[in-house]
């Protein structure tokens, strides 16, 4: 909870500081967020601030419980693979080869942590407040 914490505060100060845009490009903006957001409280902020509430511990579990190795989609991308690749990219034409991964997926399941890879600190440079102090009287 410390890390969500953290992002809620950073998201608070970018929208406190944040530069306001020229009218005509707020206007566009806020129709399109009109149109993405269901919620009207939704239509200034969108995208642009993390909120609290009820649902995001929720949301943000559920998206960890989604990164898990059979939802993985591992890409690679070299010139020594050329020979491998058997279909072609529509668009482009890029030369490209799907496989399963189910070997690769049962070791990752068994893996273990690596030695010294954890959740960074918290950062102690964060403001914990944005409000506007009065200068201080001699």
């Amino acid at each position: 909870r410390e890390l969500l914490d953290e992002q809620l505060l950073l998201s608070e100060a970018k929208w406190r500081t944040d530069e306001m845009p020229r009218p005509a490009d707020a206007v566009l903006d806020h129709v399109v967020d009109m149109q993405a957001w269901l919620c009207p409280k939704d239509y200034i902020t969108g995208n642009h601030r993390l909120r609290d509430g009820p649902g995001l511990a929720g949301t943000v579990a559920h998206v960890l419980e989604f990164m898990q190795p059979p939802n993985a989609l591992v890409t690679c991308t070299s010139r020594s693979f050329e020979d491998l690749a058997r279909e072609i990219e529509p668009w482009y034409g890029t030369r490209f080869s799907q496989r399963p991964l189910a070997s690769m997926q049962r070791r990752w399941e068994k893996a273990e942590l690596a030695a010294g890879i954890s959740l960074p600190a918290l950062n102690p440079f964060l403001p914990r407040s944005l409000d506007l102090k009065a200068p201080r009287t001699a």
